[in-house]
């Protein structure tokens, strides 16, 4: 479970945030879900307070305040699925994991988030 000050740490970086239910990916009843989603700190302790056990969700897209976008790459390791495998091929291939931010699922696969510049014309 997150605390405000890591919330609050997370926005301030211009990620956007929203809640969803305990334990889920599901948005909060009475909430819109990614369509919500802010790095405003008020609406984020206002949504801390309301919803104390809430499950947090990053949108994707860009990053607010910033020339960059914020895009995931999910390895699954389930229903007959070893994304690790294609990973260790990516890998193998192109070379060493980038360096960002991982985090383990439930079900033991990866979630990669990852920034990339915002191509201007």
């Amino acid at each position: 479970m997150q605390t405000l000050s890591q919330l609050s740490e997370i926005a301030s970086q211009g990620y956007r945030l929203f809640p969803l239910s305990p334990k889920s990916k599901i948005p909060m009843k009475g909430t819109q879900g990614v369509l919500d989603a802010t790095s405003d700190q008020k609406q984020i302790a206002q949504w801390f307070k309301e919803y104390p056990q809430c499950n947090w969700g990053i949108a994707g897209g860009r990053i607010d305040g910033a020339d960059e976008f914020l895009i995931f790459i999910d390895v699954d390791t389930k229903h007959g699925k070893d994304g690790q495998q294609e990973l260790d091929a990516v890998y193998a291939a192109y070379g060493k994991e980038p360096d960002t931010f991982v985090v383990q699922t439930p079900s033991g696969g990866l979630h990669f988030y990852l920034k990339t510049m915002v191509r201007k014309s």
